[in-house]
């Protein structure tokens, strides 16, 4: 550590506290401006008393500085996030288990383990539990160093933040991580418009229980202002605690979603290996990681040789084509596995069964929804060469309806707080006044193949994943020319009331994927669900629709939703793989995940974009957070729809795989590709 360094004291009240002869040591009166802020490097709050949300913090993790704290100080400014380092066999143990196994942590010699009990002993006079020690686990997400006890602590800590680049790093992500996924203005008030939406219902028999509001109604007004500050703040509390209570190991469904792209492939990996299934990996080449790759487990079923011997249907179940999307892909990926290896889901002797874990490793281990060269996959399955060359020649073509977005849509500028957010809202009002929101949707959606630097950017040629998606299918499964039919399912998430899931496909597909979900599914598979109609309705593609309905039969036929409103002229879509592939026999769809409203979404995605091309590290790192707020919710009731939902459509469609009837249903190639 450079002792030429020095200590900057800031102070309260008017009259400046100094003390000129310690060296080293420098006091200071109230900060005049943030660039001076930003150019410290850590900030110091030994603080020994106060509760909540300390505003110090908070300034200091929002010009990127990481906090050495004492306990009292880092008390409530924690990110919960998963505790993500259970196994498996962890899972299948139960809460004492656990509470044994923590308490044992802490009486081990080691010098972290002797702080972590002197921490305990001096805030608990009761035995060792697992909550209080959740608490514990939870400080390594603080934004900085916040277990401090001593002085020679905080020195320590200084030392540690000051040298290590990576404690630095990882304390600034958990900062911010903490400000926008606990203290979010737009999260928060959309979980507190939900819970007064909810408290309005019998309102009236509400009223009635509750004998405080009845006793506190007949005193002063005083009284009840004070009631209404109270209830409103204890509905903030009820909500903010279901939206953060996803955590491992108290629930098993949380234990599925790692939040890291790497933990995800090492569990996809393990659990594989565990059920014997055949594993391949295709490296995925950028300039940033090496280690990154696609990665398939293939679970042959009792007639298929080997992979490129196959006998009998195939299920195809596909995560991460948009990189951070696989959070929620990759979830029922890792609990699927897990229920083969218990046994508590039935699968077909003679049905083949393909899991491709991240198809866009990059924007998965970033945080980013697009790839290595900010391409969309979803949009760069073109038929050749010719075609992505027409589109980048021809802007009126290539960005028919995106070209009068681009600036909305792509500031070309860092994303600084908050001055970027309110430009951001003022250009989304601007928009709405002169279009409607249905028209900004196709826009976006439909993708553009002009802008490199611009969302939605299909390419100027296929990219690695795509070749090696066709590859995989074509050449290392053989399944060009296949005979037997072929199903995928692609899990993507964005779009939609959070938690629930539609299907989207091409309207040929529509009697077989119907017949598929109107199954029930086996009783051998657990499912927490009241539900278990999949897909609350159907999209109905809008481009090939006139070649098989009229107006009136797509209405009676409920096949098209708001969700996949826009999608009518996208190209190079998922949905042309089968054709490029060469499978003769199949259906294929995606299945979409709601999660934040559509604003909050956009907005992200502008925000992401614009910080990885022209912010500074920290405002990357605060965009991938922003991003994978927007397309993953880190609460136990939005894992739980996804795991349940996610693995009832693979127990359907591996039923519908052996019923003949459905399987008569599943079509030929796509009749207007011929």
């Amino acid at each position: 550590m450079n002792h030429n360094n020095q200590l900057h004291q800031s102070t309260y009240g008017r009259e400046l506290a100094t003390d000129q002869n310690v060296e080293g040591v420098r006091p200071l009166g109230l900060l005049k401006d943030l660039e001076r802020l930003q150019n410290y490097k850590a900030l110091l709050a030994p603080l020994r008393f106060g509760g909540g949300i300390k505003g110090k913090i908070t300034d200091s993790w929002s010009n990127y500085l990481p906090v050495i704290t004492t306990p009292i100080g880092s008390e409530g400014m924690y990110y919960e996030s998963s505790y993500d380092e259970c196994t498996y066999t962890d899972i299948n143990e139960n809460a004492m288990y656990f509470n044994e196994k923590l308490c044992q942590k802490t009486e081990q010699n080691t010098e972290n383990q002797q702080k972590i009990r002197k921490i305990y002993d001096m805030y608990s006079d009761e035995n060792c539990d697992i909550d209080q020690m959740q608490n514990i686990i939870n400080q390594a997400k603080f934004g900085g160093i916040g277990n401090n006890i001593s002085i020679d602590d905080i020195v320590n800590s200084c030392e540690q933040i000051y040298n290590d680049q990576q404690l630095f790093e990882r304390s600034v992500q958990n900062g911010i991580d903490t400000i926008y996924k606990r203290m979010s203005f737009l999260r928060n008030d959309i979980i507190f418009q939900k819970k007064v939406n909810e408290y309005n219902v019998n309102l009236e028999q509400r009223r009635q229980n509750n004998h405080l509001y009845n006793i506190t109604w007949s005193e002063t007004l005083k009284s009840l202002i004070v009631l209404l500050v109270a209830g409103l703040y204890q509905i903030y509390i009820n909500s903010y605690g279901e939206q953060f209570s996803g955590k491992c190991p108290e629930n098993i469904e949380a234990c599925y979603f790692k939040n890291s792209y790497k933990k995800s492939k090492s569990y996809f990996i393990e659990s594989a290996k565990n059920i014997n299934a055949n594993l391949l990996s295709f490296p995925v080449y950028n300039e940033l990681d090496s280690t990154l790759s696609i990665d398939v487990a293939v679970i042959l079923g009792k007639d298929s040789q080997d992979i490129q011997n196959l006998k009998g249907p195939v299920f195809i179940h596909t995560s991460g084509t948009h990189g951070v999307e696989g959070y929620v892909g990759a979830g029922i990926q890792l609990a699927f596995l897990e229920k083969i290896k218990q046994k508590k889901i039935n699968i077909p002797k003679n049905v083949n069964i393909v899991l491709i874990h991240a198809l866009n490793p990059f924007g998965f281990n970033f945080d980013r929804r697009f790839n290595e060269n900010n391409v969309d996959l979803n949009r760069n399955f073109l038929k050749s060469q010719e075609q992505f060359d027409q589109l980048r020649l021809n802007e009126e073509q290539g960005a028919k309806y995106y070209k009068q977005f681009n600036q909305f849509f792509n500031s070309r500028e860092a994303w600084v707080f908050p001055f970027s957010e309110i430009k951001f809202l003022f250009k989304a009002i601007k928009h709405l006044i002169f279009y409607k929101i249905s028209d900004v949707k196709k826009a976006l959606v439909t993708g553009q193949y002009n802008y490199e630097d611009g969302i939605y950017f299909g390419g100027f040629q296929q990219q690695n994943s795509t070749k090696i998606m066709i590859e995989l299918l074509s050449e290392k499964l053989n399944l060009k020319n296949y005979e037997e039919p072929v199903v995928h399912i692609d899990v993507h998430s964005g779009l939609g009331e959070a938690g629930k899931d539609t299907f989207m496909y091409q309207f040929y597909q529509h009697e077989a994927i119907k017949s598929i979900f109107e199954q029930k599914p086996d009783e051998i598979f657990e499912y927490n669900t009241k539900n278990t109609e999949l897909g609350r309705d159907y999209f109905l593609d809008t481009s090939s629709q006139a070649q098989f309905l009229n107006e009136t039969q797509q209405n009676s036929d409920n096949t098209k939703t708001d969700v996949g409103q826009g999608y009518e002229e996208v190209r190079g879509s998922m949905d042309e793989l089968f054709q490029l592939a060469g499978i003769k026999k199949g259906i294929q769809m995606t299945q979409e995940f709601g999660t934040m409203p559509n604003i909050y979404v956009l907005k992200s995605l502008i925000q992401e974009n614009d910080s990885w091309f022209y912010g500074n590290q920290q405002q990357k790192i605060q965009g991938g957070v922003q991003l994978k707020s927007a397309f993953f919710i880190d609460s136990l009731e939005f894992k739980q729809n996804v795991l349940d939902r996610g693995l009832i459509a693979i127990q359907q469609v591996l039923q519908g795989l052996q019923n003949q009837k459905i399987l008569e249903k599943i079509p030929d190639r796509t009749p207007y590709y011929n």
